[in-house]
C-alpha cells in the first residue's frame, strides 16, 4: 500500500512525561505527531498553543501536523509554522474563506489539509480539492479525546477516496476519531491512507508495540 501511515495524537498525553512519550512514538516508528489545537470557541475545549508545539519540535524531527480546530485559522498559520509544524489542517466549518487560507499555507511552504466534521458533506471540498495534500475525515465530533467512532462515517471515507481518484489529485485521506485496531482496520479498508489515533495508543501497556500493532492490523 502506497500510503499506510500512523499519526499519534498527544491530546490525552500526560504532558509531565511528554519527552518519554515522544521517544516511544519514535521507537514505534509512527509517521507523525498529531497536534489538536483548540480555541474554546470552534470546539468547547482548550488545548495548547505555538509555545508548546515549539517545545515539541525541539525534542523530535518527526513530522508535526497541526489540526487547527479554531474559528479563524488564518490568524494562527504563521505562528504554528514558526513553531515548527510541517502541515496545517484547517476545518471547512470554520469562519474562514478557504482560498486565502490555503494561499497562506502554500506561501509558508507547508502541507495543506482540510478537515470535515461528521455532519459536513464532502461537496464542500469541490472548489479547493486540487490544492490539498490531506483530507481529514472526522469520525467523532471534534473537541475531546476518547470518543466513540461514528460508524456512519465509513461511507464518507469511501466517498472521499473515490473523489480524489476521480479528480486525479495527490491528496491522501485520513481518519481521525475513535481509532483503535478494529475501527482503524475498517477505515483502512474503506480507503484511508493514514490514521490518527490517540487514546487507544496512549492507554496501551506499551506505546511502541501498540503503534506497530495498529499499523500491522490495519494496513497488512
Amino acid at each position: 500500500m502506497k500510503n499506510a501511515e500512523i499519526s499519534v495524537s498527544i491530546l490525552d498525553a500526560d504532558f509531565a512525561k511528554i519527552g518519554h512519550i515522544i521517544e516511544e512514538i519514535e521507537e514505534g516508528e509512527a509517521d507523525s505527531i498529531h497536534l489538536d489545537i483548540m480555541d474554546g470557541h470552534f470546539v468547547p475545549n482548550l488545548s495548547f498553543g505555538p509555545g508548546f508545539v515549539k517545545s515539541i519540535r525541539k525534542l523530535t524531527d518527526i513530522e508535526l501536523d497541526a489540526h487547527l480546530m479554531v474559528e479563524r485559522p488564518g490568524e494562527y498559520l504563521e505562528r504554528f509554522a514558526d513553531a515548527g509544524c510541517d502541515s496545517l489542517i484547517v476545518h471547512l466549518e470554520s469562519d474562514a474563506d478557504m482560498e486565502p487560507v490555503l494561499d497562506k499555507i502554500e506561501k509558508l511552504g507547508l502541507k495543506a489539509g482540510l478537515a470535515l466534521n461528521p455532519a459536513t458533506d464532502l461537496h464542500g471540498i469541490d472548489g479547493v480539492a486540487g490544492r490539498l495534500d490531506k483530507i481529514l475525515i472526522m469520525t467523532v465530533n471534534p473537541g475531546f479525546g476518547g470518543q466513540k467512532f461514528i460508524m456512519e462515517c465509513i461511507g464518507k471515507v469511501e466517498h472521499a477516496k473515490r473523489k480524489i481518484c476521480e479528480l486525479g489529485i495527490d491528496a491522501v485521506v485520513g481518519v481521525d476519531g475513535g481509532i483503535n485496531n478494529e475501527t482503524g482496520r475498517m477505515a483502512a479498508e474503506a480507503g484511508a491512507d493514514f490514521l490518527v489515533a490517540g487514546s487507544a495508543l496512549l492507554n496501551s501497556e506499551r506505546l511502541p508495540d501498540a503503534i506497530r500493532k495498529l499499523r500491522k492490523e490495519c494496513f497488512a
